[in-house]
């Protein structure tokens, strides 16, 4: 469905269309939404959903961290289908991936804190018995824990499904006393940063082919761009992108 305003606690931006009038991202990302709607499946089609996720990405980067949250959930969705329907055209691919991983990443970093609280709870309630001190957590070069869980330990804590399994598992004589959907959700939240650098390392092998191309685009937005470039800066590099396939 369309996707809702941002409400009161919404902070709203306005953009510019190419001859410099006022537009409201949000409205400017439905109405796109709308026109690709009636288009005949195909790259064309795929593209056009494409420049509605632009607008939606300029929005989203506008909103309160719940609502951003919720948005860029979303366009993710959105992405997923365009990248699918647009498969043939491998140019397009990577524009759909790179998009895809800046949202997950920042996903990644609107749950952070929620995911340090986590973190920290999965640690004290790691509870060795006698002979087995063996923590779930890796030290951190900078004197903290790590935020994520040994490979080991993510294995152990994720054995119903989704993670993989380890022969280096924790001793079975520790125990996890503490809520498994805390640990799920956990789990979840540091998904995202996986997700973020598998696709932007998938379009970075794409994207190889398409060196002139990608190379013009950077160029255009004033340097190299990265899954920790900001939203509004994505969504100006992807169209260019658009423009250009």
């Amino acid at each position: 469905g369309d996707y809702e305003d941002a409400g009161p606690g919404g902070r709203r931006e306005r953009g510019y269309h190419s001859d410099r009038s006022y537009v409201n991202p949000l409205q400017e990302a439905q109405r796109r939404k709308h026109d690709a709607d009636k288009m005949i499946n195909g790259l064309e089609k795929a593209k056009a959903y494409m420049s509605s996720v632009v607008s939606f990405m300029r929005h989203g980067s506008t909103m309160e961290r719940d609502g951003s949250f919720r948005m860029y959930q979303d366009t993710i969705d959105i992405i997923r289908h365009c990248a699918n329907m647009g498969a043939e055209c491998k140019p397009f691919l990577v524009l759909c991936w790179r998009c895809e991983a800046v949202l997950y990443f920042n996903l990644y970093v609107l749950k952070q804190n929620q995911a340090y609280k986590m973190q920290k709870e999965i640690q004290e309630s790691w509870a060795p018995t006698k002979g087995s001190q063996k923590s779930p957590y890796h030290k951190s070069p900078y004197g903290s824990v790590s935020p994520y869980p040994s490979p080991a330990s993510v294995g152990s804590m994720n054995s119903s499904g989704g993670g993989r399994s380890s022969s280096q598992d924790p001793s079975p004589s520790s125990t996890l006393s503490l809520p498994k959907h805390v640990v799920t959700k956990y789990i979840a939240i540091t998904s995202y940063i996986n997700l973020s650098f598998e696709l932007w390392k998938q379009s970075d092998i794409l994207a190889q082919h398409y060196r002139d191309l990608f190379s013009s685009l950077d160029r255009k937005v004033g340097g190299k761009i990265t899954q920790y470039s900001p939203v509004p800066l994505i969504a100006d590099w992807m169209e260019h992108g658009l423009r250009r396939i």
